[in-house]
């Protein structure tokens, strides 16, 4: 998904623009991918609706009838049934609709345009035991670990070298940790995006994770956090729709 206000389409992702968008970042700062198609179209649509929103609302358009008849057609997928539905709410007492019927039946709906949005299918350039899993116990990933412990991260007995307390046992723990001020003589800094940066430099390319509904159970599709936008190479986009192979 874009990480600008609006969905744009674009040739290459940037990971300069990080921030200038909507996003918590809230598992690293990165360039953030799914690899189950659907949680992808759940961010696209929600980021297309937040578009469309602001879209209208710097136009004048959201109190227009036929602005809120176009994304009930939207939301129901044809005329149709849109006004189906909304003759049902009338048949309700909600007489308000009457408005949006009479817009779509007009065709005044066409004349808005709602941001749709863009699909994106990547390669990402690195393999999966390069990237800091985020559930799993640090012991169990070997590749990080040599990584950490070459770069003074980690002791070889398992101890963080830069902070006395408990060391972090998963990949999420160990991530906050180097974003803590204790960590800032080793990174350059207390951000997250110093944290990635030194990461990336060690050679860990990014940060994966599981999916919200598959992390209480401890498996299910990952989602990855990207450290470096030449590791994603564009393999084709879409507007919707269009499963592809993980």
């Amino acid at each position: 998904v874009s990480q600008s206000r609006y969905p744009h389409d674009f040739p290459k992702f940037d990971i300069s623009k990080i921030g200038t968008g909507d996003g918590a970042q809230a598992y690293g700062h990165g360039l953030y991918f799914a690899a189950n198609e659907p949680t992808a179209v759940k961010y696209k649509d929600y980021l297309s609706k937040d578009a469309a929103l602001k879209q209208a609302s710097d136009s004048g358009d959201l109190s227009k009838p036929e602005w809120k008849a176009a994304t009930i057609v939207e939301q129901y997928g044809s005329e149709e049934k849109a006004i189906a539905a909304l003759k049902d709410a009338v048949s309700r007492g909600y007489t308000h609709n009457q408005d949006y019927i009479d817009a779509i039946e007009s065709g005044r709906h066409k004349q808005i345009s709602i941001p749709r949005g863009h699909m994106y299918h990547v390669a990402i350039q690195a393999h999966p035991d390069h990237m800091l899993d985020w559930d799993k116990p640090l012991d169990q990933q070997p590749y990080i670990m040599k990584r950490l412990v070459d770069a003074g991260v980690i002791h070889p007995n398992g101890d963080l070298t830069f902070m006395y307390n408990e060391t972090p046992a998963r990949g999420g723990e160990l991530y906050e940790r180097l974003t803590s001020p204790l960590a800032a003589k080793l990174t350059g800094g207390s951000s997250q995006k110093n944290a990635s940066e030194f990461l990336h430099n060690i050679g860990i390319k990014g940060i994966k994770y599981l999916d919200s509904g598959p992390r209480s159970v401890g498996k299910g599709s990952n989602n990855y956090v990207v450290f470096n936008h030449d590791l994603v190479a564009i393999k084709r986009k879409y507007a919707s729709g269009g499963f592809v192979a993980a």
